[in-house]
């Protein structure tokens, strides 16, 4: 296991030390633009994005520490996927991590809060037309998920339903033994 990334340890006042970097490019003012032209420029929107600038930053930074351990110890120009299950801060890390792993691949997932911008509180989500335009596959799980990223976004080809769950194997009959261990979850 090469890859230290902990979710928890994003902290906001730590990694506001982002910010400098963040407004050097072009992706930050293009959602700046695109935030005036939709008439959603507010000091919510401005915090969400920044907020997810340095988020997917904070991301990048620590798993390329990882994969660059990994790539020394392995003789490097590996080929990675880059697979995120939520379309927002970890989706711009994987876009972000293609361009130093240029044969990897980035994939996404996405379901609710990251996909439907009217259920967002500021109704914006940010980054999405350029985590649309960089990331080659975005497996929305639903039909409506899927219909409602082409309605917005227009249609495109690296959108691709992909549902959550498994095959139906049926019911088959059980047998206890002592040694058996059932962990069973449900969302």
């Amino acid at each position: 296991n090469f890859l230290f990334c902990n979710v928890d340890d994003y902290k906001f006042k730590r990694d506001i030390k982002y910010i400098p970097k963040l407004l050097l490019k072009k992706k930050f003012w293009s959602e700046i633009l695109n935030l005036l032209k939709s008439y959603r420029f507010s000091i919510r929107s401005i915090h969400h994005l920044i907020s997810v600038g340095i988020q997917s930053e904070h991301y990048c930074r620590c798993l390329k520490k990882g994969i660059d351990r990994f790539e020394r110890s392995n003789g490097g120009n590996n080929k990675y996927i880059f697979y995120s299950y939520w379309m927002v801060e970890h989706a711009m890390c994987g876009i972000a991590l293609k361009q130093y792993y240029k044969d990897s691949v980035n994939v996404t997932r996405t379901h609710g809060y990251d996909l439907y911008e009217y259920r967002d509180k500021g109704k914006y989500i940010p980054f999405r037309k350029y985590i649309l335009d960089n990331t080659d596959l975005v497996l929305p799980i639903s039909i409506d998920g899927f219909e409602y990223l082409n309605r917005m976004y227009g249609k495109r080809d690296n959108i691709q339903l992909s549902r959550l769950g498994t095959k139906d194997y049926g019911i088959s009959e059980y047998t206890k033994t002592d040694y058996d261990l059932n962990i069973v979850s449900c969302s």
